[in-house]
């Protein structure tokens, strides 16, 4: 006897579909194999939801976000999260842009091509800058010779 058109009567009345699949002794995981692939309804409101998000991206050349494209459905008197829209667009509508930032932000490229590092010491109450060394390596040491410097710059007192 086949149970799953009885799961989706169920499910069309809005009842729930796993108190129905405990009670016919059936998996859940069954039931939604034997659909066939279905799209569920959240599925289908997404796929038109990422048709409105697409207009809209294309209105703006591209240049809207999904804060403003969220309030522009709004406007049109569409309520949906801004959390919603903005994984339809990571997803299927658009990708980030990206700046002309340097990758690496921990090296400098220097005139001979090398990479070289540099660590500094700061003082938190004058936010200066009172000891640093440079070495073409991130190791313990360059960390420990901007300290040496530091405390030979400032001759701290005992203690």
């Amino acid at each position: 006897m086949n149970v799953y058109p009885f799961i989706e009567a169920e499910k069309a009345q809005r009842r729930n579909v796993k108190r129905a699949c405990e009670l016919l002794k059936v998996c859940r995981a069954a039931y939604y194999a034997a659909r066939g692939g279905q799209p569920c309804e959240h599925d289908r409101d997404d796929a038109a939801l990422t048709v409105l998000i697409t207009a809209e991206h294309k209105r703006s050349r591209g240049r809207y976000g999904a804060p403003r494209i969220h309030a522009e459905l709004r406007r049109q008197g569409r309520r949906h999260s801004r959390k919603r829209v903005a994984r339809l667009m990571r997803q299927r509508v658009g990708r980030p842009h990206l700046r002309g930032f340097p990758r690496n932000k921990d090296s400098v490229d220097c005139d001979e091509g090398a990479f070289h590092r540099m660590a500094t010491v700061i003082d938190i109450a004058s936010r200066r800058v009172v000891g640093f060394a440079l070495a073409d390596h991130l190791r313990t040491e360059l960390v420990a010779d901007a300290l040496a410097n530091a405390v030979a710059a400032r001759d701290p007192a005992a203690g």
